[in-house]
């Protein structure tokens, strides 16, 4: 356990080596049940501290904070033979490095946009339009972008698509059928492949 006011990296250090089993009792430097040492600037180390062997400090040690300074309590990666921590419990033991420290890791990146918005029209001429002006309102729905942030694109009687936004009003010939289609855009660049389409005729005058 780490309260929060003490939490820094000699903290950490010393509750992580407490979590792995250090200090043995039969350790060299050992403060018996205390699960100490007694190695001054040794992040396991501090005497008195309850236990029943070494309650004294002393200083072998550079002015270092260091995890097993002497390397002969309870952390050697490379114990040579007849060495306490040979034969002994060893967090430096191959096997025995439960916490690893990695890398930052990236946050998942989002899934690629790929789905087209759909494209309405609301409102338009009627059927049979007595005015040449006929004004179309329309909009569009998509999963991830907001319908105020979609673009148009219009076309009337097969022209090229342009842009445009609702309302958009055109000058209609006529005694002729007109058709007007509409196309919504997304963000990610996905266009509505099937435009939303009205069809008209404008009464010849009398």
């Amino acid at each position: 356990m780490v309260y929060k006011g003490c939490w820094n990296g000699t903290t950490f250090l010393h509750e992580v080596g407490h979590n792995r089993g250090a200090v043995q009792p039969a350790a060299p430097n050992s403060t018996g049940n205390g699960a100490h040492c007694n190695d001054g600037y040794d992040v396991m180390c501090y005497a008195p501290d309850g236990g029943d062997l070494r309650q004294f400090m002393t200083y072998p040690c550079l002015s270092l904070t260091l995890f097993d300074c002497g390397y002969n309590d309870y952390f050697d990666a490379a114990p040579e033979p007849g060495e306490y921590l040979a034969n002994h419990w060893n967090l430096g033991t191959v096997g025995q490095n439960f916490l690893r420290i990695t890398a930052k890791a990236e946050p998942p990146s989002e899934p690629e946009d790929t789905t087209a918005p759909d494209t309405s029209i609301s409102s338009g001429p009627p059927a049979k339009a007595k005015k040449r002006r006929a004004t179309f309102e329309f909009t569009g729905a998509d999963e991830t972008t907001a319908t105020a942030n979609l673009s148009f694109e219009c076309s009337v009687d097969a022209e090229a698509f342009v842009a445009c936004a609702s309302p958009q009003t055109y000058s209609a010939s006529r005694g002729a059928v007109h058709r007007f289609e509409v196309r919504a855009s997304d963000e990610a660049g996905n266009t509505d492949a099937t435009p939303a389409a009205f069809t008209w005729k404008v009464r010849r005058s009398r």
